[in-house]
């Protein structure tokens, strides 16, 4: 909710018109694609379309991950911390808006506006130090709450400051930020969480500009193409915002942080948030085009075409989400089973659990602090998590038992659960070894999981 306030606040900055905001936050939550109208073509030449649509639980779509959920409302679900760290980014876009409007305004043009606005000793000169340092603490506390956030907020701005006013304050968040998240990084991880490197065309399945270009299309629909036709259209400030939105977009295509290229989805969801601001003004534009009355209901007819055109895949989505978690597809964790209670009442807050890689479940729900766990956060994120599934794949199958009490004391597991017929890594995993080691300490009431205490 306050990530929708700030983009329709931001449009409403811009274009001083409420309406814009209201069809920017609409734009937001309802993503375009042909996807939709890919997928009803399909089924109508099948026969099946209506059935289809009644029943279908799967999202929609044609591009790498998309069926995955990956760009519409599904992701602020499942990333609850993606649209709050949204709100540190909108609310500073919101605090620096007026210095790039003081940039973009005068009579001055071309390159000799842009030479002043970039070089110009008057424009370095700091505005307001005191929000500088506030948005820096803010984006710097950020670091480990939505990397990636973070890093699109230091794009924006850097697009933001290079036509603007006050191009110290920037450099002064920008320093704060980088400090915060250098001190934040040494503290929590050993060695780089994250790998700079150049890697050029993102999911697109031809790595070149034209492979880019028709990805873009067939994921976004209309959206960002037809977007650049209207770009000599806006004025100054208008354009450098679209300046300044995209490089997050641009990123996403060029660089790779994290071992998953997927991971830059969310530059690519943020860009298209903010851009949304001018996809309100668009609609209104069209809307508001008619002088006569005929031109007028023209006008209006394009405008809702538009908006159907813009919103449809988006629109369907939704469906899908609330679909699938109505009561019949709702997953449920029994928290008073007799596992969770041993767990509970048995395991110390530094106790270290090692388990199968569990996502949810009775064990993860319990509290209990899991030497492994599903690793694919913490390695997506840039974190070393192949040492430790090396690990307990050694403890797991070794069949020597000298081997298997230094391999835990090393890794000071207090705890081992084994779980019938289990696999770690696809590897079978043996129990024989860890029984003769070690004591059972519990046994579920259908005998599938054992614990051992180290």
């Amino acid at each position: 909710t306050g990530m929708v306030i700030l983009v329709c606040t931001l449009a409403q900055w811009i274009f001083q018109r409420f309406s814009i905001g209201v069809l920017a936050g609409i734009l937001l939550c309802f993503r375009s694609s042909f996807s939709f109208w890919r997928f009803v073509w399909e089924h109508l030449e099948a026969g099946d379309l209506w059935e289809t649509l009644k029943t279908n639980t799967e999202f929609i779509g044609y591009t790498a991950n998309e069926s995955w959920g990956l760009w519409n409302l599904n992701v602020y679900l499942n990333q609850r911390h993606l649209a709050f760290g949204l709100c540190a980014l909108g609310l500073a876009l919101l605090l620096y808006l007026p210095d790039l409007d003081r940039g973009c305004s005068g009579q001055e043009k071309g390159w000799r506006w842009f030479w002043n606005r970039v070089f110009g000793v008057e424009s370095w000169k700091s505005r307001n130090i005191g929000r500088a340092i506030f948005l820096g603490v803010l984006l710097g506390a950020s670091v480990f709450w939505n990397g990636a956030v973070v890093i699109a907020a230091l794009l924006v701005l850097a697009g933001f400051a290079m036509f603007s006013d006050g191009k110290l304050d920037y450099v002064v968040t920008a320093g704060i930020t980088l400090a915060a998240s250098a001190f934040q990084s040494a503290f929590f991880m050993d060695g780089a969480g994250m790998e700079l490197q150049f890697q050029f065309g993102f999911l697109a399945q031809e790595p070149t500009l034209k492979g880019c270009v028709v990805y873009l299309l067939a994921l976004t629909g209309l959206f960002f193409p037809l977007l650049g036709l209207t770009i000599p259209f806006l004025g100054k400030l208008e354009k450098c915002l679209a300046f300044a939105f995209s490089l997050p977009l641009v990123f996403a295509f060029t660089v790779s942080l994290t071992p998953d290229i997927a991971v830059n989805h969310k530059y690519v969801m943020i860009s298209y948030a903010f851009v949304t601001v001018f996809w309100g003004w668009i609609v209104r534009c069209v809307f508001l085009a008619g002088k006569n009355s005929w031109k007028k209901w023209a006008g209006r007819a394009a405008a809702a075409v538009l908006c159907i055109c813009l919103s449809a895949t988006g629109i369907y989505d939704y469906v899908i989400i609330l679909r699938d978690n109505d009561s019949a597809h709702r997953m449920t964790v029994n928290m008073e089973s007799s596992l969770t209670d041993w767990l509970s009442a048995n395991l110390k807050k530094n106790d270290l659990l090692l388990t199968p890689e569990y996502t949810m479940n009775e064990v993860t729900m319990s509290g209990a602090m899991l030497y492994c766990g599903w690793p694919y956060y913490a390695w997506s994120a840039g974190y070393d998590t192949g040492y430790r599934a090396g690990q307990a794949v050694l403890i797991y199958t070794t069949d020597d038992p000298e081997l298997l009490k230094a391999a835990v004391k090393q890794e000071k597991i207090t705890y081992i659960l084994f779980e019938e017929d289990m696999e770690f890594e696809q590897q079978e995993c043996r129990e024989d070894i860890i029984r003769e080691t070690y004591p059972l300490v519990y046994t579920s009431e259908d005998g599938r999981i054992r614990i051992y205490e180290t």
